[in-house]
């Protein structure tokens, strides 16, 4: 039996049927789809397109996701901020589009809390929380062909649960920042705080020396922080975020023992001991791009698409580029330069008077 995430050029309609307002559609997002249908047809895994603000990236989304749902099993698209989910929902959930957010949006009646505290309350009471609606909104999420949800989230489920099936199409919204918004899951630090509250003695690292900081996290680090997690009950809600804190630590050092080092830097700022990958790449193919057989990633500002591939480590020949002008003619759009003061430290008085001056006028 085939796979059915398996891009397949055969057996659906063109992408354009899907387009899912009722005015015409307009020329930028014409060849935006034209382009997701074009590397389908070559059998190219990525989409990279940079389409200019106000030029209706979200029905390109909708509509690719739809189109998506006719030949394979559905999409995903992601966000990076819970208020562009909420206007895809307010625009397309008439058309089957679902909703996923994390438990804390979501009320639990049974303890009167959200549903993250709820499920630290309920502990192992298997008659509590019945009928948990983060449950049932997770449920329909996977359940349905065509899902919205913010990249923070899909990113942690990823990572913790694993819980959401794979798709034939991850649509990635905004995604100027996607380098770093994956970083900030892999990357870490280590301050004299931590240092303090995981009971551990400051180690003496200097710049660069990885094995010994490799050494010190294992041997120091990751026990203290272990048994801080372990004498925190579950069902403690006062420590939970104290408890949250560490294992997100404890997950985050377990990766970089595991991995190839000579990929990470560390360093002392300063003030506190920092390690970050020397690259995305690896971690976009883990966490985010095996989530799908093809990927669209949309942004007003890409900018350089050799960067870009370079940076997430994409084979250009696997990737379908298109950049797009904008549809506002320069004369509607003009650039002013009017340098009102520094916003360096705490601005004087005087610069916001100029600057409501400026704006009135």
């Amino acid at each position: 039996m085939s796979d059915p995430t398996q891009v397949d050029a055969t057996g659906s309609s063109p992408i354009g049927d899907y387009f899912p307002l009722s005015e015409k559609i307009h020329g930028s997002q014409e060849k935006a789809l034209a382009a997701i249908e074009r590397a389908r047809d070559q059998r190219k895994r990525f989409v990279l397109l940079e389409l200019p603000t106000g030029t209706g990236k979200s029905a390109v989304a909708i509509a690719a996701a739809k189109w998506a749902s006719t030949w394979g099993n559905g999409a995903y698209i992601l966000s990076p901020q819970k208020a562009l989910t909420a206007q895809y929902m307010r625009h397309f959930a008439v058309g089957g589009l679902v909703e996923l957010r994390g438990r804390a949006s979501y009320r639990c009646e049974d303890f009167r809390t959200d549903c993250e505290a709820g499920g630290i309350l309920r502990g192992k009471d298997s008659t509590a929380c019945l009928g948990c609606p983060y449950k049932i909104a997770k449920d329909e999420f996977v359940s349905q062909k065509i899902g919205v949800t913010n990249f923070d989230y899909f990113l942690a489920e990823t990572l913790y649960s694993g819980q959401l099936p794979r798709r034939s199409l991850l649509v990635i919204d905004e995604a100027h920042n996607l380098e770093d918004k994956i970083l900030g899951f892999t990357d870490f630090e280590i301050s004299p705080f931590a240092l303090q509250r995981y009971s551990v003695a400051i180690p003496a690292i200097e710049n660069g020396e990885l094995a010994a900081a490799s050494e010190w996290i294992q041997n120091e680090m990751m026990p203290a922080v272990d048994n801080f997690i372990s004498e925190i009950p579950e069902e403690d809600l006062e420590n939970s975020d104290k408890r949250r804190e560490a294992q997100n630590l404890l997950g985050k050092m377990r990766r970089f023992i595991g991995d190839d080092q000579q990929e990470w830097a560390c360093w002392n700022d300063g003030k506190k001991l920092v390690f970050r990958p020397l690259h995305a790449g690896k971690y976009a193919r883990d966490f985010l791009f095996s989530r799908a057989e093809m990927v669209v990633i949309m942004s007003a500002t890409i900018l350089d698409f050799k960067v870009f591939c370079r940076t997430l480590e994409l084979a250009q020949e696997d990737c379908e580029c298109l950049a797009v002008p904008s549809d506002f003619l320069p004369k509607n759009r003009p650039i002013i330069y009017r340098p009102l003061g520094s916003m360096s430290g705490l601005p004087h008085p005087s610069f916001f008077e100029g600057w409501v001056s400026t704006v009135s006028s």
